[in-house]
């Protein structure tokens, strides 16, 4: 924005003046004396200059920037008014110099005399925004001293209390108040007052004792500076609250040792009714108590010293410095039963307890014997010592942090008497490798299922005994000792060794072999002869193909069929688990394949006929039908083979060859080639034509020659009218009758499925067409006769009678 800011209106009503010339007026505002010079604004606005430099002031005080009191147009007094330097952008200017608001920017505006004003950002707020530009002021003029003279506020001033309202405190508690001044420059004074009087201070803290149970009091803070220029006040009450008491009345002991239900009783003052937390010195704090009529009673405590009991009530705390002690009772120990191991070396013996005074709980039980000390659980006065061993147990002491008894009661626990281990009856395995050997043994354990643990293949095992007596069973060839069965974590010994053996094993030979009777044939066969093979079915496993096979041995003897050519060894059959072996090779081979031979071959007897044939001979061919297939039309097919010879029939031309014939499994295979051909096609020439005689006519024709066509009736087909035609062909000539005049092309005719094809164009023509002449006319001779005449003269009109059509009575004629 850019206006002037010199106002006609205003300025004569505070002084006239001619240009350049000034007068000095003194005037009091808010007990401050300001000297005023005015000045007149020569030149236009300039808004936000980077920065604001004013030395050389003549109010050395700070001056709170207010739209209302500092308006020019509206008080005629700007906030500040004196000689001095203002640096702007670097560049000094030495003159009056003023800052005050402008309603109609609005905003704030310092100015010179004879110089150029400087406006902040245009604001409607009550006080000068700072954003726009930087005031900066230092430095004394003339007799005007001081630093920094000229402050601007962004805020208004104020002072704030910690701790705010509301205030309350017990009776006899120390105050502490602190204030904290906001937008107010340094140095400040501060006083502090109360209501009622008698508390004063002039710091920022404020420190004293609270007055008397029923006052209560306010206090209030005043903060100044710049000789009274800027100052805020605050105030905040003190509520006074009275202080309880507590006195302890008696206490009850824990009824056993280490328990929790002792008690202590309590008296208060000033508590009201209700729940509160007690604070003390031991175990458990703190707690929560319910005073009712000024009395309650901390419980739930174990023995110890109680001491420092504090309880607070609306801030104020009431205490007791009495220490109260609670013991615990004296138990007791006494040993009621006792349970040995029930295994060898276990560990579940038991011993049973009784005592007295003894809290349920957890407690240490000290003792001479194996596993001293253990953890014990007390439940009603009695518990279990778990977990023991055979010996000798005595000297029992338990306790925990507080609570102790004992006991010299001595009691021995033992273990179970051990088992014995006899060697029965053994029994070889039945088969080779087999697994069914067994051992018999008796001895004194009671029935019911055991492991027995030995040296051998399979230990340990799972016995059932039965009658003291059981068999180790499932064994299989070899030698087994150092027995050892366990009953109750009681083992006994048996170091016999026992040796178990397999039966004898079976013996393979080869007989007779044969080979398959076809190629790729599968009924060749190899007969064996065998020894300790009972009667019966087994797998013969072999190296080639089809291995492994089920076999039948009658009396030692067995054939293995259903082989195909190859080689085959390494033989092995099992019985019983016993294994014979042969290693001797067999080789079977297929029958002799067949041959091929092209005898002789005929082509098809027409064009695109199928009757052409090729002749073959073969070996190794018996008489019979086989499949023939072969490169060329219509493979595979079946053919007859009589005496080593057969022939492939029903051919068209074409080319053939990789012919491969097929018996019992062996093939021949012939790749000659053979070409078959059909017969040579006919061919056609046009002779003659002849147009019809008549017009309209249609006694055309047109005589061909031919070649490869033999005598007899063909169809004729052609482009023109009447198509397709037959046609009479007699030694190699022929005549297309009957046709009209026209073009007629494209013939083609065929013999045996070969066609001739002529592709040149004929035309028949009708003769020429008759013409008309009237020669002379005669009327009738009498009224309405019918004797009148016309006379013609013609061409092209053969003698004869014809039609004649008019326009006129009696047409036509």
């Amino acid at each position: 924005m850019k206006h002037l800011f010199y106002r006609q209106s205003i300025l004569p009503t505070l002084l006239p003046f001619k240009e350049g010339s000034r007068q000095l007026r003194l005037c009091i505002f808010s007990s401050v004396i300001v000297l005023l010079v005015l000045f007149r604004i020569e030149a236009k606005a300039q808004t936000n200059p980077a920065s604001i430099t004013v030395t050389g002031a003549c109010l050395n005080a700070t001056y709170v920037l207010n739209k209302v009191t500092d308006n020019f147009e509206g008080t005629g007094k700007p906030a500040y008014l004196g000689e001095g330097s203002v640096t702007i952008n670097s560049q000094v200017y030495t003159d009056n110099i003023a800052i005050y608001y402008e309603v109609a920017g609005p905003a704030w505006v310092l100015s010179m005399g004879g110089g150029q004003p400087y406006l902040s950002q245009s604001s409607n707020t009550a006080l000068p925004p700072m954003s726009g530009w930087a005031l900066v002021t230092s430095g004394s003029i003339g007799n005007c001293t001081g630093s920094a003279p000229l402050t601007v506020l962004t805020s208004p001033p104020s002072v704030t209390i910690s701790p705010a309202n509301p205030i309350a405190v017990c009776a006899g508690s120390p105050v502490s108040l602190a204030a904290s001044a906001s937008n107010i420059p340094t140095p400040v004074t501060y006083s502090w007052t109360s209501s009622p009087a008698g508390f004063s201070g002039s710091s920022s803290t404020l420190s004293q004792n609270a007055p008397s149970v029923s006052s209560n009091t306010t206090y209030t803070i005043s903060v100044t500076a710049n000789n009274g220029f800027i100052s805020a006040t605050s105030s905040v009450t003190l509520a006074v609250k009275p202080t309880p008491t507590l006195a302890s009345t008696g206490s009850v002991n824990p009824s056993i040792c280490s328990g929790s239900d002792g008690r202590i009783n309590f008296t208060t003052t000033n508590i009201s009714d209700g729940t509160y937390q007690l604070t003390f010195t031991g175990t458990g704090s703190p707690q929560t108590v319910t005073v009712t009529s000024n009395a309650f009673s901390l419980t739930g405590l174990s023995a110890g010293s109680y001491s420092a009991f504090a309880i607070t009530n609306n801030g104020c705390t009431a205490s007791s410095g009495t220490a109260v002690n609670l013991t615990n009772p004296t138990p007791t120990l006494t040993v009621s039963g006792s349970g040995s191991p029930t295994t060898c070396g276990g560990t579940n013996g038991t011993l049973s307890f009784t005592t007295t005074n003894l809290a349920n709980g957890t407690y240490q039980l000290s003792y001479t014997g194996p596993g001293s000390p253990k953890t014990v659980t007390v439940n009603n006065n009695t518990f279990n010592l778990t977990g023991l061993g055979s010996g000798n147990y005595s000297a029992f002491t338990i306790s925990n942090a507080v609570c102790s008894a004992s006991s010299a009661s001595s009691v021995p626990l033992t273990d179970p008497t051990p088992p014995t281990l006899v060697l029965g009856t053994p029994a070889n395995p039945g088969t080779c490798n087999g697994s069914n050997g067994s051992i018999s043994f008796t001895t004194n354990i009671v029935s019911g299922t055991y492991q027995l643990n030995y040296s051998g293949a399979g230990s340990p095992k799972t016995v059932a005994i039965v009658n003291n007596a059981f068999s180790l069973t499932g064994l299989s060839a070899g030698t087994y000792s150092n027995f050892s069965i366990t009953r109750l974590n009681c083992t006994t010994s048996l170091p016999t060794s026992v040796t178990l053996s397999d039966p004898a094993a079976p013996t393979l030979a080869i007989s007779t072999t044969a080979g398959p009777t076809t190629c790729a044939g599968t009924n060749g066969s190899i007969s064996f002869s065998s020894t300790n093979l009972p009667d019966g079915t087994y797998q013969l496993s072999y190296s080639g193909s089809g291995s492994p096979k089920t076999v039948t041995v009658v009396s030692n003897a067995f054939s293995l069929t259903g082989l195909s050519a190859g080689s085959y060894s390494a033989f092995a059959i099992t019985n019983n688990g016993c294994t014979s072996t042969l290693a001797t090779p067999v080789t079977l081979s297929d029958p002799a394949a067949p041959t091929l031979v092209i005898s002789t071959t005929a082509g098809p007897t027409t064009c695109a006929g199928t009757n052409g044939s090729i002749s073959f001979s073969s070996t190794n061919l018996p008489n019979g039908t086989y499949q023939l297939s072969y490169s060329g039309s219509g493979s595979p097919k079946n053919i007859t083979v009589v005496s080593n010879a057969f022939s492939l029939t029903g051919l068209s031309a074409g080319s053939y060859s990789a012919f491969a014939i097929t018996n019992t499994g062996c093939t021949a295979t012939l790749a000659t080639p053979v070409t078959l051909a059909d017969p040579a096609a006919p061919t056609l020439a046009i002779s003659t034509t002849a147009g019809p005689t008549t017009c309209a006519g249609t006694n055309g024709s047109i005589s061909f020659s031919s070649t490869n066509l033999p005598d007899g009736t063909y169809q004729l087909n052609y482009t023109g009218t009447g198509s397709p035609k037959n046609v009479v062909v007699v030694s190699n000539a022929f005549t297309l009758t009957g046709l009209s005049a026209g073009s007629y092309s494209a013939f083609s005719i065929t013999n045996n499925g070969c066609t001739a094809n002529l592709a040149t164009p004929v035309t028949l023509s009708d003769p020429a067409a008759p013409t008309l002449a009237i020669s002379t006319t005669a009327g009738p001779t009498t009224c309405a006769g019918a004797n009148g005449s016309i006379s013609f003269s013609s061409t092209n009109l053969p003698d004869g009678t014809y039609q004649l059509s008019y326009t006129g009575a009696g047409s036509p004629k």
